[in-house]
Order: structure tokens, then sequence, then C-alpha cells
């Protein structure tokens, strides 16, 4: 675990490799890329990538007037034309589905979707209602997390917009961030944010090192008209009265790095697994052994157990990915994500385990 990009730069003296150290994690890169996971796709509630950002899991709330309200899953994937495409799960009335190609999406559905990045475009057409993706986004910080967001944000973004309480530090970043507007100033006052235009904000971002003005500036940026805000908190069990003031995100570093820790630690092939929501229902990354009992058998076949108790979502074979089908037989070293009822993951653990 590592703060210093001093051990990774190009003219390093020594690499940690050369030093038996297998793997390192950068705390602030994995917040950043918590949070970009939602700026990249705005609305979600629910984001988790998968192999290194090329696959998405995105969970969204269903709302009167989005296109795919009344829509079956078939007539969905038909809209999405030729794009990779899959809803793996559905939460209605709190109970947690594994639809069917039959299956009608309803407004008040939470709908997790699996896709490609070069997907995203299409995907959020579909739910569209007057905002594609985020054009504008302001953030407040004060650290070295705050200052890698802004400038992953300005290469993605139209327009970006850093505040820093420190007058000395904001004028380092402004020499820093070349592609982003930089003001000295407390996002706890109303001025600081009208004077940032936080009424046409796509997304406001508060990543210092304080909860409490985290907490506090992202209330306010949302009462003034931005219309996404995420906090960073290190706080633990006050998620929920945070999203029930109308913060829309909760990054807790702490547990996000965990997550990433975790991750790392299960590479084997039973990889990272993710719940989703409150339901009894978990998205799984699998890779597939040697002398797997997988390996070569029709997933028709190999699935026969499972087939109102899980799905195969995406196969990623070498530099190709594609949706399965009953056909689909599988090869050592290919990568599966599954969408799992948790009742049925050790029998998938069992299915794909090497022989």
């Amino acid at each position: 675990r590592l703060r210093s990009r001093e051990f990774i730069s190009p003219d390093r003296h020594v690499g940690l490799e050369e030093l038996g150290v297998t793997d390192f994690i950068f705390p602030e890169k994995v917040v950043v890329d918590a949070i970009g996971q939602y700026i990249e796709t705005p609305g979600s509630f629910n984001a988790v990538n998968f192999e290194d950002g090329q696959i998405l899991l995105r969970g969204y709330l269903i709302r009167e007037g989005m296109p795919i309200v009344g829509k079956s899953l078939i007539d969905i994937r038909l809209m999405m034309e030729d794009q990779l495409f899959l809803i793996a799960a559905v939460i209605r009335d709190g109970q947690g589905i594994i639809p069917s190609g039959d299956f009608t999406i309803e407004a008040g559905d939470r709908v997790y979707s699996l896709f490609p990045r070069s997907a995203i475009p299409s995907f959020l057409s579909l739910l569209s209602a007057g905002r594609i993706e985020a054009k504008r986004v302001i953030l407040t910080g004060d650290n070295l997390s705050s200052r890698e967001l802004a400038a992953v944000l300005q290469e993605r973004v139209s327009s970006v917009t850093y505040i820093d309480r420190d007058r000395k530090r904001a004028e380092e970043t402004a020499l820093l961030l070349e592609k982003t507007d930089v003001i000295h100033g407390d996002c706890t006052e109303i001025e600081t944010l009208k004077e940032a235009d936080i009424n046409r904000a796509d997304f406001f971002v508060a990543a210092s090192n304080e909860a409490d003005y985290n907490m506090l500036s992202a209330l306010l940026a949302k009462a003034e008209g931005a219309r996404e805000v995420i906090a960073v908190s290190t706080e633990f069990h006050h998620d929920r009265l945070f999203h029930s003031l109308g913060i829309d995100q909760v990054i807790n570093p702490r547990i996000t790095v965990a997550r990433e820790i975790m991750q790392m630690i299960s590479r084997g092939h039973f990889g990272s697994i993710v719940r989703l929501g409150e339901a009894e229902i978990e998205a799984v990354r699998l890779t597939v052994p040697e002398n797997s009992n997988a390996i070569g058998k029709p997933l028709s076949k190999l699935w026969k157990k499972l087939r109102k108790g899980a799905i195969v979502g995406i196969v990623i074979h070498g530099e190709s990915m594609k949706i399965p089908d009953g056909e689909t037989t599988l090869e050592a070293g290919d990568h599966v994500i599954c969408v799992a009822y948790t009742k049925f993951l050790p029998v998938i653990e069992k299915l794909f385990k090497n022989k």
C-alpha cells in the first residue's frame, strides 16, 4: 500500500518487483477510480467495473418516461442493436429477480446491467431523460486524491472546476492543472458555490480530508442546484442517513481500498464478488482453470442445475468478449462474469474448480 509514485516512475533506480513485491496498491488511485465510475455513467446508484474497467456493471432506478419502461428484455436487446448488453438482475418490491427474455421492465424497478465500456453511449440513451453524459464537474478538495481526480476528469469532461480553501495550495493546483479552473474559496459558503455556477453542474464532488466539510458542502451544492453530489467520508454507519438527506453517493476510502485488496487476494479462479443491493443476488467474476469441469461442455448442459438460479452474463476469451448462448463452450483461461442467487455460489464454485 503506497502513496509515493516514485516507486513506479520510469526513472526509478530500483523496481519493487526486484525487491520481491508482487502487487501494490495506491489508495488515491482507487478512490479516484471509484468516483470516476459514477461520473462516467450519470444517475447510477451502483457502479462496479470488471476486467480493468473494460466491462461495467451498473445499477439504475427505472423511472416513468425512460425508453425501456414497458419493454421486454428481448425488445431492449434489439434497441441496443449489435452492442453487447445484458440486464442481469432486477430488484422489484425488494425481491431480487434473475430475469428471462420475456421479462418486462416497469417503473420503480432497480435494474443491474452488464455491458462493455464501448457501449456506454448506447446504454445511457436507453435511460435518457434529457441528459446522456456528464459535461460539467465541480469538486472541492485539499489532498492528492482530489488533485488526481481533477487531472483525470479534465481529460474526460468539458469543464472541471476545482475549489480549495487554502490560497497557496489553490495556486499550486492552478499551475499543475492547465485545463481546470481553480477557485480559492470555501464550499460551505453559498457565495463560493454560486461563483462556480453550481446550478449548472452535472456533478459536485467533495473529496477533502474532512468528512464534515465534505458532507455539508455536498448538501449545500445539492440545495443550490447540482444534479448529483458525491461525498468522501470515512464514517462507516451513516450511509443511509446521508442518502436520505440528498447525497447521491458516499465513497468510503477505507472500504474501497479494502475491497481492492480483497480482489487481489482472490485472484484465483473464483474472483471478485459484488453483492447487488439488499437482494440475495451477487455478481461474480471467475477464471476457468486448467482441468476444470466447465471446459468443453455446452452451457446448456453445464448449467442444467443452475438454470433458474444463475446466469452467465459475459464470457471473455483472449481479446474478445460475448454474451453466451446454450451452445457456448468454455476454454481454460476464459473469464466469466456470472450473476447468481447467493445460495447457488457454492454450486458455481464446484462447477468451475480444477478437477
